[in-house]
């Protein structure tokens, strides 16, 4: 099986010169990298993003929207970042309203209280659903996860009580998906479509200890079609790669045996 080659101006070469697989990266790893605050959430959404967040805050606002009972100081934590525009107050939190002001889904972590995701604003949601999360310890938001308490759960709650305020750190994974739309809370179909067109999903996921209570967590979603990889040799070498260094909670969480046996078939075919 040999991939078709999209044409060069369609494609994201940004993305694919550092994908989340750069290096052969495993796909349970930690992998934070330090981020200049004055970036940290400068990117604002495109029409793509802003047409889903106001679609899913109008139609769904309970299950996209979870914020404490008393929000006085989260307020007070959220008002102070450097948010890019000026704030419309569309809907009744401010969680939200300032949601629509960046690409990012926004989540907070209650240092303080073990860890517990005590706030969001979810439009883009990848295989979970925020009413079943809200309220619990990141430990247990993880747990459905084959394997990723064992392999970083501890590295990342020793990462987040240490945390330094006011320096935000990045992260990315990678899925891959039958389509690009943006809300997906439930678990999804087998992918039965050609490998060719498949999607692969990453979330960009940034942290940031903002106060000495509050944890801001940012998850960021790019999609790309998996067939614009043909036109990048290193991404295809690295994906290869890190597909070989699954384990088998790993291989389990993305999808299976056959699904890595077709996406490995499918990269190899372009360096036959």
């Amino acid at each position: 099986m040999h991939g078709t080659r999209p044409a060069v101006s369609e494609v994201n070469e940004s993305f694919w010169c550092n994908p989340p697989w750069q290096g052969g990266a495993r796909t349970q790893r930690l992998g934070l990298k330090p981020v200049d605050l004055s970036t940290w959430l400068a990117v604002t959404p495109d029409a793509v993003q802003l047409d889903n967040k106001l679609q899913q805050l109008t139609a769904r606002y309970a299950e996209v929207v979870q914020v404490p009972a008393q929000t006085r100081e989260l307020d007070a934590m959220l008002c102070q970042l450097p948010w890019p525009g000026q704030t419309t107050y569309q809907f009744p939190h401010l969680i939200a309203n300032l949601a629509l002001r960046v690409a990012d889904d926004l989540c907070v972590i209650d240092v303080a209280d073990q860890q517990r995701l005590v706030a969001a604003c979810l439009c883009a949601p990848s295989y979970w659903h925020l009413l079943d999360k809200i309220g619990q310890p990141l430990s247990e938001v993880h747990a459905p996860v084959p394997g990723l308490n064992d392999n970083i759960g501890a590295n990342i709650q020793r990462f987040i009580d240490r945390a330094p305020q006011g320096h935000p750190f990045m992260r990315s994974n990678w899925f891959l998906h039958g389509d690009a739309q943006l809300f997906h809370n439930g678990p999804e179909t087998d992918l039965r479509m050609p490998v060719d067109q498949w999607v692969l999903r990453s979330e960009k996921q940034t942290l940031c200890r903002c106060s000495e209570r509050y944890l801001l967590f940012t998850i960021q979603i790019t999609c790309e079609p998996l067939s614009h990889i043909a036109h990048f040799p290193v991404a295809q070498r690295d994906m290869l790669k890190s597909l070989q260094l699954m384990d088998e909670n790993e291989v389990t969480h993305f999808g299976g045996v056959a699904k890595c046996r077709q996406l490995t078939d499918y990269v190899e075919s372009f360096t036959q």
